[in-house]
């Protein structure tokens, strides 16, 4: 998934295949449809994790805030 990003990050998606990714990855063309239905499941997997670190980043912060305002004012910050 390191891989795929950093194709995003200099192709964009929509000029990003899963052959790019596989180069990238130095991996063979059957490890990574080990790993991934296609290319779909590839970025629905990415998306995954980024909305996974974005909740545990906005949760650790609203977590501390002391009041409802603050709480607010922090995940909009956030």
């Amino acid at each position: 998934m390191d891989a795929a990003l950093r194709c995003f990050e200099q192709r964009g998606l929509l000029r990003t295949g899963i052959e790019n990714v596989r180069k990238e990855a130095g991996a063979s063309p059957s490890s990574v449809y080990h790993l991934f239905e296609d290319f779909p499941a590839l970025v629905a997997s990415l998306l995954e994790r980024f909305f996974e670190r974005l909740v545990e980043y906005v949760t650790g912060r609203v977590l501390v805030a002391t009041t409802e305002r603050s709480a607010v004012r922090t995940m909009v910050q956030a």
